[in-house]
């Protein structure tokens, strides 16, 4: 694959990652993921190899990647997948487009980046019904995604690669989009959080990860905890994979998975 993500970090230092593996000889290699490179803006040369970043499962690509505001080290990056069944069948869940965030001074034994995912362009919340079609979770689907901007440590913008003239979802004609050959089939979102999220300070990689709640002490037939901690009931949400989340204090919710004690 070629370069898909060129990333200006300032003091003439770019960041490039190799869009894939997959369709050339470093599918072979059984490498941790594709490689990134530290590169010199000008004069132009190659100057390192900075590490490996390593996709999500289903992710085949780099979409596009964007350095965190005033931050030298972080960036965030678009990785994606092809379609199930073509273009023209979506689904939801797929492609697995997502954004994650690295820092090029934390790796892993293995050279790979350590990793944030902190968005999933199929599973984005609308509490507004932006699009008006009276579902509050929408599904950027398009094909393919492409261009990734961070607009400011709470929000970025998404963009879908033209991919003239190969790729016409909506079958329109000339006449009916007069500039067609320039906007053809390109989709945009901007997507914001209420954390800043893309802030250079923010505890991407913390030291130790949150305890898992499958680890939580059971609340017990009796449903009392120790002291300092309450009893919530846990239920899996959806029909599709299996997730599990807090639902509330009862001890008699309905189809409850179990009962844990969590700290209050």
């Amino acid at each position: 694959g070629g370069y898909e993500g060129l990333v200006s970090m300032g003091n003439n230092l770019v960041i490039g990652f190799i869009e894939r593996n997959g369709g050339s000889t470093l599918a072979a290699r059984g490498e941790p993921g594709i490689r990134v490179f530290n590169i010199m803006a000008d004069p132009l040369a190659f100057t390192s190899f900075a590490g490996f970043y390593p996709f999500e499962d289903g992710a085949c690509c780099i979409a596009d990647a964007y350095p965190l505001p005033g931050s030298s080290s972080k960036i965030a990056v678009a990785e994606r997948s092809g379609f199930p069944n073509d273009k023209n069948k979506l689904s939801q869940g797929m492609p697995n487009n997502r954004i994650c965030i690295i820092d090029l001074n934390e790796k892993n034994d293995d050279h790979t980046f350590k990793k944030m995912c902190l968005a999933n362009y199929m599973n984005v919340a609308d509490p507004f019904d932006v699009d008006g079609n009276g579902v509050f979770t929408y599904a950027f689907s398009q094909w393919t995604t492409e261009q990734l901007m961070i607009y400011d440590e709470h929000c970025y913008i998404a963009g879908t690669d033209t991919n003239f003239p190969a790729v016409n979802q909506f079958g329109l004609i000339p006449a009916e989009a007069p500039d067609l050959g320039q906007t053809f089939d390109t989709r945009w979102m901007m997507v914001c959080f209420h954390d800043a999220v893309f802030a250079a300070g923010a505890g991407h990689f913390p030291d130790s990860s949150p305890p898992a709640l499958s680890d939580a002490p059971d609340c017990g037939e009796a449903n009392s905890c120790p002291k300092g901690s309450i009893c919530l009931a846990v239920y899996q949400q959806g029909m599709g994979p299996s997730r599990e989340m807090l639902f509330g204090s009862s001890p008699d919710v309905p189809a409850a998975l179990a009962h844990k004690c969590l700290a209050l």
